[in-house]
């Protein structure tokens, strides 16, 4: 790698090489893909287009980009943090590899490393947004009687004020996708290299603690406590105190980075788990995964740290053991006493899974009781209001007498035992006259070997509640990969089988001619433990412009339609076909930027987030100034726009449980708005009209057909 600097421009890359440098990226990129192969270029430089088709690329070499945009006071900081990463310039990208000081390690379209100024493409970056107030600023600043210097400063002073507010860095981040092998993002995120960096440092540290140990007692046993001692022994401590500041900076950015990686992944996962599995485990069940996916990051990097630096204490204790009056036979007495702790262990997991088991059952009943409790006061007599209550309780207080018993062999029993076992072991030395050095060596083994174990019990009980967790918590864990469990039913796929051919598939052509936008060919679905199909030979064919209306009772199978078509299902027989690609071709992401769905009211949500967030979910974040304009002009179309002017806020109002209160009727059209704004080729609407009075229903029906470029509208007859 050259570390010559070099001109800004012989490091762009040109947007119709896009393709070529995303792939570059990959490459010099520590993240382990499979030999990518270079896309077509980009058949659009719209951004918003552009994002999508880089995302599709992206997806095809494995890998993820995530959109980061930063203002203008901003963009020094985020160039620092951001890497490996395309950073869009004027002329066309930068790629980002590293940073190096001041500098950033910029890959050239020559296949060149070079370093370039970070503070001089941040100016790059601001440069054009700066053009058109600079004059107005110098004509101000020209009346002034302020020096050429205080000019500048004061120019620069005011162009930051005046830009505050306005992004001027669009970048892509590169990182793997959060269903990628656990292992490859922790060797992506340079965690095992910490981790080495901890476990060397700690060693290195609990070395120095056993030398100073040894040479002040030496001294001591040996009845002359010389001053060269003395200084001796505090030279290896004060040595050891940046070795013990090393560890704890280790260790605490260890934790994050891995509780980083496991929040990200179990989010993933839970956004692919499939419906019927959400309905099926309720809200107590959700809860219960949530609070423990809460402990499995908590306990589980705690203990396992904890447990790693106890294991590595415990190996420097065998030997000072061995050194001393009972030989290797005491070290051997610290192996048994290991084994024992081990089976104490297994058997704490064993009984808190049992009570984690119970807990969870206690506290699905108690929401689901809070839930239905105005029912159960209407139609159950008072004398079973609480049926089932008591015994519930009382298996809870059985399982919890049997963990503490369990707790208490291991936690106190195990260190405190091996400290009465591992002094005993060394009566008959200290009867036999045992020279005082390997007396005194042999005592300081068992206080080491009584210290690691008190922490590795701790460690113990920690991993075993952590994997306790993990057994929960661990479907979530698996869907991010597109692993879901055996008991889902039909589930639809969180990964497709096939990744897309080429990401043009996610620029689509312009709706026109008479090509079809979906095909339904003959289609057949049935729900898990059902015995007949909820659809059977289904056809359905929508072609640009089509208004399509699907009717039926209940139970006749229209919603399942509707999330066949949507992606979330996939069906037992048949194809599915959008633009004449199938779900397997064009990935979930492709298949969203074709079908577009409003589910039922009470599958949809409103984010306890501001307006605009709510109606711009399928766009990138931070919103630029079209997108919002595009979003305010059809909430104007739904009759929203008296909406906006109420709220204190206007688009950037938090609405939800804790924000601002909307209607049935409001949300209905809040539904509507986010999914015409996704822009995709069919919109389907189920009965998302069922809430608006006719005045606001033909509003929203104008705008429906206005910006819809095919529709189907799923109603009750």
């Amino acid at each position: 790698m050259s570390a010559k600097a070099s001109e800004l421009p012989a490091l762009v890359w040109p947007v119709d090489r896009i393709g070529e440098a995303l792939v570059a990226l990959v490459r010099r990129s520590d993240l382990r893909v499979a030999a990518p192969t270079a896309p077509r270029h980009p058949p659009t430089t719209d951004p918003a287009g552009l994002d999508r088709w880089l995302a599709a690329a992206a997806e095809q070499l494995g890998v993820a980009l995530e959109p980061v945009t930063a203002t203008h006071r901003e963009a020094d900081g985020a160039l620092a943090s951001m890497h490996p990463a395309m950073v869009r310039l004027p002329e066309g990208v930068l790629l980002v590899l590293g940073q190096h000081g001041s500098a950033l390690a910029c890959l050239g379209p020559d296949g060149v490393v070079r370093r370039a100024s970070r503070r001089g493409i941040g100016r790059a970056l601001q440069a054009s947004h700066e053009l058109p107030h600079r004059a107005r600023i110098s004509a101000l600043l020209a009346g002034t009687q302020l020096s050429n210097q205080a000019r500048e400063r004061a120019a620069a002073g005011m162009l930051t004020e005046l830009l505050a507010p306005t992004t001027v860095l669009h970048a892509w981040l590169l990182r793997l996708p959060p269903g990628a092998r656990f292992t490859r993002q922790v060797r992506a995120a340079g965690l095992f290299r910490l981790g080495g960096v901890l476990v060397a440092a700690h060693a290195a540290q609990y070395v120095l603690f056993l030398l100073s140990w040894w040479a002040i007692g030496k001294a001591a046993l040996q009845g002359h406590l010389a001053p060269g001692w003395l200084w001796g022994w505090a030279l290896i401590l004060l040595v050891a105190i940046p070795l013990l500041m090393l560890s704890t900076w280790c260790q605490g950015k260890l934790a994050v980075g891995l509780g980083m990686l496991l929040r990200r992944r179990l989010l993933a996962g839970a956004l692919a788990l499939p419906p019927e599995m959400l309905d099926r485990d309720g809200i107590g069940g959700l809860l219960g995964r949530t609070i423990e996916a809460d402990s499995l990051e908590r306990l589980a990097l705690g203990g396992g740290m904890l447990s790693v630096l106890a294991l590595l204490e415990l190996a420097f204790a065998a030997p000072v053991l061995a050194a001393g009056a009972g030989g290797w036979l005491h070290a051997g007495l610290l192996v048994a006493w290991l084994a024992a702790g081990a089976v104490l262990g297994v058997r704490l997991a064993r009984a808190r899974y049992r009570w984690t088991d119970q807990r969870l059952a206690l506290t699905g009943l108690t929401v689901e009781r809070i839930a239905g409790h105005r029912t159960r006061l209407a139609q159950d007599a008072p004398d079973r209001w609480h049926d089932g209550e008591d015994d519930a309780l009382s298996s809870y207080l059985d399982r919890s007498a049997e963990l503490d018993r369990r707790a208490l062999a291991l936690l106190v029993i195990v260190p405190r035992g091996w400290l009465i076992v591992g002094l005993c072991a060394l009566a008959p030395a200290f009867v036999n006259g045992a020279d005082p050095v390997a007396l005194g060596t042999g005592i300081g083994g068992v206080v080491l070997a009584w210290l690691s174990l008190a922490r590795l019990c701790n460690g113990i009980d920690q991993l075993a509640t952590a994997f306790v967790a993990w057994r929960r918590v661990a479907p979530l864990f698996q869907a991010a990969a597109g692993v879901l469990p055996a008991h889902a039913g039909s589930s639809r796929p969180s990964r497709p089988a096939v990744r897309p051919t080429s990401p043009e598939y996610l620029v689509a052509p312009p709706a026109g001619g008479t090509e079809p936008m979906l095909e339904v060919v003959d289609v057949a679905f049935r729900h898990a433990g059902r015995a007949t199909d909820v659809l059977s030979g289904c056809d359905l064919v929508i072609r640009p412009g089509d208004r399509v209306l699907i009717q039926g009772p209940s139970g006749s199978g229209k919603s399942t339609l509707v999330s066949l078509l949507a992606g979330m299902q996939v069906p037992d027989r048949g194809l599915l076909l959008a633009r004449g690609l199938d779900l397997n071709s064009l990935g979930e992401t492709g298949w969203r930027s074709r079908v577009s769905v409003a589910p039922q009211f009470h599958e949809n949500h409103v984010m306890t987030e501001s307006f605009a967030f709510n109606l711009l979910m399928s766009r990138g974040w931070p919103p630029r100034p079209e997108d919002l304009e595009e979003a305010r002009a059809v909430c104007e179309e739904l009759g929203l726009g008296p909406l906006l002017e109420r709220m204190p806020g206007g688009m950037f109002e938090t609405v939800g449980e804790t924000g601002w209160q909307l209607s049935h009727g409001e949300k209905s059209r809040l539904f509507i708005a986010r999914t015409l704004l996704q822009k995709s080729d069919v919109v389907i609407l189920d009965e998302s009209l069922a809430a608006l009075d006719p005045e606001n229903m033909a509003l929203a029906l104008r705008c429906i057909r206005a910006r819809a470029p095919s529709l189907v509208v799923i109603a009750h007859p």
